[in-house]
């Protein structure tokens, strides 16, 4: 048999020339640059005489392979990971360096328990080892001694940063816009595209195949890794250095989610030497880092409760706010959540027989302080319901996100005027208003004649609140759809419908009589056409309040071609700069309406995708769904939006509410969710 070439592996994948020395000792059985004996990785001794040892080395590297095969394996998904603790999956026996072939005839049990304890491989476990210096970390958060608290987190899937701060409310929540993710085969695109083989590698597998060995990158693993893992883990310190370099408090948090996989690992390491962590927790199952979150944020207390605001019995509907509002505390401040499941809280309320509405508020408040008029809404429901009449009503804590209502069907969200509910101040009188109608025409008849028939109801609702017709003043530019042909839509077709400014009344029986369009291209709208007539248009008057309402289905086409299959716009307009000046340069608030979201599989994710970025950027101030909210939602936003108090809403009354100070609920805490 031929001797294998300088550093080429053998067919046990062993590398040639043992007995040549290098600058850099390379241990041959996890393939790092050994200083010292014996190796601080794997713990190979460099015996003397490798002749006489050298079964016992390729044993050791054939024990090291299959502890990084099990960790894989591991991690596969569950449709495809073997039964049983000690199997590898078929795609890794491949890999594996192999033993003499004495270790061939062992049974593939024995191997894996040779290999080591099942759950020093494995990872096994549901729970942190360790969570409460995370927690101490973001109770100080909730307590207002830090700004923000930075959570990175190094798992089988790659690094993710997120950073926590405080809402308005006191609760804690990630901050989306500041979230940052690098998946592995970014840190090194030399990566198997194979997930089990991406898997192998990162555990720390040195395998028989490239990428190591004479065919593939350096022999020794770590000078490979130490450059991608220094690019990565400065790329995701960045921000955090420069609030440090500010002078800014920023505790870093740092997560491991893969113990014992060797990158990872030697990730978290240099990430903790770099720039010192203010704790560490280690995760010991596969669950992402948006759960590790949640899972920590359970572990803070409540720094203030939160309170459902209700009508005191025996008050008179037309009594100050002080004198009717009576707080019912459902999460007291202290309050913790569990490890699993919710916390929910069921309340019996009921309308007053004397109330003359059929429309009630139901405002959560963050009890900070004494006083209930100090308090802060955190959010609004909303219940139709006859006065005399009774409903229940379900409160769920989230560990990230605050109270929130968990009958979407019953109870809506909405927008409601904190001062004037509060009783800090007093109705105001009408102001002069612009409002400025986007309707999309196109679809089906019956598309538009449900579009337009809540922007009909919307101005008649609008029109009893402003008496007097010139004060509010009312204009609409309909859109249809582009005519696409084999190469592009032509630049000179046009797709928008006006009409004449004036009262309202007259513009909802315009709207009427439009006729539906074309629809002409499926993912996506001419709305940018419309945001740039809008923002030019002349009905702007510089004395009054502006607001834009916008009512579609289908985003606005971007200004050039993206990865989705929207088509770019035929003018190169920018939707996103036009709304920005509409914003900034009209002052206008924007009130949108979207038409349910199609089914995820009727689109592709990147269409899907842009779809929402599209309408959560119009509906940034006020945002509604066709079908879950009604015109009154819709008129209470333009209302609020132009600064028009109106009355206080009506609130519900306890239907328990007796001598209690804070009236009676019931608690469940161990619902799954």
């Amino acid at each position: 048999m031929s001797r294998p070439r300088q550093g080429q592996p053998d067919r046990w994948g062993w590398p040639g020339d043992p007995d040549r020395q290098d600058a850099d000792r390379q241990c041959p059985v996890c393939w790092s640059r050994v200083g010292a004996v014996p190796c601080p990785v794997c713990e190979w001794d460099f015996p003397d005489d490798p002749a006489a040892a050298r079964r016992r080395e390729r044993s050791a590297a054939a024990q090291w392979d299959l502890r990084a095969a099990l960790r894989a394996s591991r991690a596969a998904p569950d449709r495809v990971r073997p039964a049983g603790r000690g199997r590898v999956l078929p795609e890794l026996e491949a890999l594996l360096r192999r033993s003499p072939p004495a270790w061939d005839a062992v049974p593939p049990a024995d191997r894996s328990r040779s290999a080591g304890p099942a759950e020093d491989i494995t990872g096994a476990g549901s729970r942190p080892v360790d969570r409460s210096g995370a927690v101490s970390v973001l109770t100080a958060l909730a307590a207002g001694e830090v700004d923000a608290v930075h959570f990175l987190t190094v798992s089988a899937a790659g690094l993710t940063a997120d950073v926590l701060v405080r809402d308005h409310g006191g609760g804690l929540c990630a901050r989306e816009d500041r979230r940052a993710e690098i998946a592995w085969p970014e840190v090194a695109p030399w990566l198997p595209h194979a997930a089990a083989e991406r898997d192998f590698l990162l555990a720390g597998g040195i395998g028989v195949t490239p990428p190591y060995g004479a065919n593939g990158l350096a022999r020794a693993a770590d000078l490979v890794w130490d450059a991608p893992i220094g690019r990565a883990a400065g790329s995701l310190l960045a921000a955090l250095r420069t609030a440090r370099d500010e002078g800014r408090s920023a505790p870093l948090v740092l997560a491991g989610g893969a113990p014992g996989w060797r990158w990872p690992d030697l990730t978290l390491r240099a990430i903790a030497h770099a720039v010192p962590p203010t704790a560490r927790i280690t995760l010991a199952d596969d669950r992402a880092p948006l759960d590790l979150l949640s899972s920590v944020c359970r572990g803070v207390p409540l720094r203030h409760g939160y309170a459902l605001l209700t009508r005191r019995v025996g008050t008179e509907v037309d009594a100050s706010a002080q004198e009717r509002i009576k707080p019912l505390l459902l999460f007291p401040s202290g309050t913790l959540l569990p490890d699993d499941g919710e916390l929910s809280v069921n309340v019996t309320l009921r309308a007053a027989p004397d109330e003359t509405r059929s429309t009630f508020a139901l405002p959560l408040v963050v009890a900070r302080g004494a006083n209930p008029r100090d308090w802060a809404v955190v959010r609004t429901g909303q219940v139709r319901i006859s006065p005399g009449g009774q409903t229940d009503v379900t409160v769920v804590l989230d560990p990230s996100a605050g109270p929130r209502f968990s009958e979407p069907g019953t109870v809506v969200e909405t927008l409601v005027d904190e001062d004037l509910l509060l009783g800090r101040s007093a109705p105001a009188a009408e102001p002069d208003v612009d409002l400025l109608l986007l309707l999309e025409l196109g679809g089906s008849a019956a598309d538009l004649a449900r579009r337009a028939g809540l922007l009909t109801e919307v101005l008649e609702q609008l029109a009893a609140q402003w008496p007097e017709s010139s004060r509010l003043r009312v204009g609409a530019i309909g859109y249809g759809g582009h005519t696409f042909g084999p190469v592009r839509a032509s630049a000179d077709e046009d797709v928008l419908t006006y009409s004449r400014p004036g009262r309202a009344h007259d513009v909802a029986r315009e709207l009427k009589a439009w006729p539906p369009a074309p629809a002409g291209h499926a993912f996506a709208a001419p709305l940018e056409d419309a945001l740039y007539a809008a923002a030019r248009s002349r009905m702007w008057r510089a004395d009054a309040r502006h607001i834009l309402l916008v009512v579609g289905s289908r985003p606005p086409h971007p200004w050039r071609q993206g990865s989705d299959l929207a088509l770019p716009c035929t003018h190169g307009w920018d939707w996103e700069e036009s709304l920005r000046g509409l914003r900034e340069g009209r002052r206008a608030r924007v009130v949108a309406v979207h038409d349910p979201y199609p089914p995820p599989r009727s689109w592709r994710r990147q269409s899907l995708d842009r779809l929402r970025h599209a309408w959560r950027e119009l509906g940034r101030q006020h945002y509604f769904e066709l079908g879950a909210h009604g015109a009154e939602d819709v008129a209470s936003a333009v209302r609020a939006a132009a600064g028009m108090r109106g009355t206080a809403p009506g609130l519900m009354v306890d239907a328990h509410d007796g001598d209690t100070l804070f009236g009676t609920w019931t608690r469940n805490e161990n619902e799954e969710t």
